[in-house]
């Protein structure tokens, strides 16, 4: 029987029979084309360049280039020249020192090279550095590349930058004091009574908020300083002016205090396990050891002055009134202080900042907060209870983040990671702005319109006074309404209380 094919099958299986030929040859070709090389640097890595600084690196090879490359030249090229540059090198021309032309000296191709080079650190960042040799032709064919050079940039310490952690470090201290002190454990214990609402909003806090940095910051970074940064953020407590959100917005004040207060203390255990779990991905990533001594011993630092907060509740009642007055103006206060002054301080991030990072600023905390609400809500919550699980589980301390940060990580890690968090603390109150204002028309509108039924008390002697009360219907609130009208016997006059 003759083949269905024919002749066509004698083509397919010549080209069957060539195509392994074909690639063997193509891709040994291209080996050769760009060959790895045994090049050497000493340094083998350069570790905190500090900016406008310069540092010599030594190459040399094992044997020479070989009459190939008599006309060729060497190419000293930096990845991200942002970073770093090449300001200088043995048998180049001054106005280009990353080009070593071979044909400058027979010594360069006849001996093993042993040649030198500056690299000034430019930036913050990281860059990596490959030589590469080629033949003289215009399209060379023959190209020789060295494995890369790791380099880290960090920027020149400065007496500010040791001020802003240390009085960040500062006043996170005394805010936990103030929320130790102004924490009535009589409400933490009725609040209790009803457990449900704290442990919905602390699952939220440290299940939820963790996922959902976590996936954020690997949808939205490829750097991994900057995914530390965020999922850092994601990780830590409540807290910061929670509680001052939640009184504004009309929230159970006293459910978004309890939930803040086991926030912090779950805080101990929750950031270490998740740091040391998912945060090993990242960190595994970056090359960075993870500090466990550092991080563990920081984390339990924050539970002493919460101790001392309840302490001057019991020896000092006079001091602790006065931090309870003072506790939402000082929350506020330090977040400010962290974006201003932090930024004033580390005007590196002007140059750092991306829309990636406002928009994953923005997005962990409206994710929170949506969460949050939806939770609330789909276990019947009341709206003041909604509220205080939402915000609260919305609102990161992320003063925490950036201490634990600068604290705990090497440069220019730890000056990388904290950029994310000062960006989520600058975004984070816009989401509750937009809802204070839409609180605040909702309840304007409601009180122009809100229908009220008024009771007189008539007095059953002279001297008492007769009373008309004005209250609401069952729907509204009786909060922004003048609710008693006093009446004197003796006078005609009219007294609102």
């Amino acid at each position: 029987m003759v083949c269905p094919l024919w002749p066509i099958h004698i083509v397919v299986m010549y080209v069957l029979t060539l195509c392994p030929v074909w690639f063997l040859c193509t891709g040994v070709a291209s080996a050769f084309a760009q060959a790895t090389w045994n090049l050497t640097f000493s340094p083998s890595k350069i570790d905190q360049l500090v900016e406008q600084t310069d540092r010599t690196v030594t190459i040399w090879t094992g044997a020479p280039l070989g009459p190939d490359y008599s006309d060729g030249k060497l190419e000293i090229d930096v990845s991200d020249q942002t970073i770093a540059r090449v300001t200088n090198s043995s048998f180049s021309d001054d106005s280009n020192p990353s080009v070593i032309y071979l044909n400058t000296s027979s010594m360069l191709t006849s001996l093993p090279l042993n040649l030198s080079f500056a690299l000034r650190g430019k930036f913050l960042g990281y860059t990596s550095v490959t030589v590469r040799a080629t033949d003289g032709a215009s399209n060379p064919q023959k190209v020789l590349k060295s494995d890369p050079l790791s380099v880290s940039v960090i920027r020149r310490p400065t007496i500010e930058d040791k001020v802003f952690i240390y009085a960040v470090a500062i006043l996170m201290g005394l805010n936990y004091v103030n929320m130790g002190s102004t924490l009535d454990m009589d409400v933490v214990k009725s609040t209790l009574k009803r457990p449900i609402g704290p442990l919905v909003g602390i699952l939220s806090q440290y299940i939820f908020m963790p996922l959902i940095s976590f996936a954020l910051a690997y949808t939205m970074f490829s750097v991994p300083a900057l995914r530390l940064g965020l999922f850092t953020s994601g990780c830590s407590p409540g807290g910061g002016a929670s509680n001052m959100w939640t009184y504004l917005l009309g929230g159970n004040l006293n459910l978004s205090v309890t939930m803040t207060f086991f926030s912090n203390v779950f805080a101990i255990a929750t950031m270490p396990f998740w740091l040391f779990t998912l945060g090993r991905v990242i960190f595994e990533e970056s090359n960075i050891n993870i500090p466990y001594t550092n991080i563990v011993s920081y984390i339990a630092m924050l539970v002493i002055p919460v101790g001392l907060g309840l302490l001057l509740q019991v020896y000092v009642p006079r001091l602790s009134n006065f931090c309870r007055r003072i506790l939402g103006p000082f929350s506020v206060a330090m977040i400010v202080f962290i974006v201003v002054f932090g930024i004033y301080t580390n005007l590196f991030m002007l140059k750092v900042f991306t829309w990636r990072m406002f928009l994953a600023g923005f997005s962990v905390p409206l994710l929170g907060y949506l969460f949050g609400a939806l939770a609330a809500k789909l276990l019947r919550f009341s709206f003041p209870d909604v509220t205080a699980i939402s915000v609260e589980t919305g609102v990161q301390n992320t003063g925490i983040a950036i201490v634990l940060l600068r604290l705990t990580l090497p440069q220019p890690e730890a000056d990388l990671t904290s950029v994310v968090p000062v960006a989520l603390a600058t975004m984070t109150p816009i989401p509750l702005l937009v809802a204070l204002v839409v609180f605040k028309l909702t309840n304007r509108i409601k009180t122009g319109k809100r229908p009220y039924t008024l009771t007189v008390s008539t007095p059953s002697s002279d001297d008492e006074t007769a009373k008309i009360v004005r209250s609401p219907d069952e729907n509204g609130s009786a909060n922004n309404v003048p609710s008693v009208i006093a009446i004197n016997p003796q006078s005609p006059n009219l007294k609102y209380m």
